[in-house]
């Protein structure tokens, strides 16, 4: 029988992608608008979508939104503010999966951003291995 990745002795690397989009000047209509968001999350994983596992959106204090995709191969979350005319978005893909060419522009499009600040703070973890042996 083959060993399970989360047996002890295994080795598993994982490797995680992570792209923060940052948007000000966004429209304040659409940034406090629940429907807004969830529609913006079902369109950006519109090719993955059949690939869901979990989602959630929901009002936060002040107007704000928050919204999750869990997705088999990434997971994307959205937090607004509408007052200070920002939001936040964040995709975590795992191993081998991209984003989609111009996602950005679909951003500030879709938010009605002025302009748009991407951080691609991607990492693997290094102790991806250790954790899953100790773990077993």
């Amino acid at each position: 029988m083959d060993a399970s990745p989360c047996q002890k002795g295994s080795h598993v690397k994982i490797q995680v992608a992570r792209t923060v989009y940052k948007l000000y000047d966004c429209d304040p209509q659409r940034l406090g608008s629940p429907a807004s968001v969830w529609r913006l999350l079902r369109e950006v994983t519109r090719e993955s979508w059949k690939t869901r596992l979990g989602d959630s959106v929901s009002g936060l204090p002040g107007g704000g939104i928050s919204g999750f995709v869990r997705l088999r191969e990434m997971h994307i979350s959205i937090h607004t503010w509408p007052l200070k005319r920002y939001a936040e978005i964040s995709f975590s893909l795992s191993n081998s999966q991209s984003l989609p060419e111009n996602i950005d522009l679909f951003f500030t499009n879709w938010l009605g951003a002025a302009w748009i600040q991407t951080l691609n703070p991607s990492r693997s973890s290094p102790f991806a291995e250790d954790a899953l042996v100790q773990r077993a």
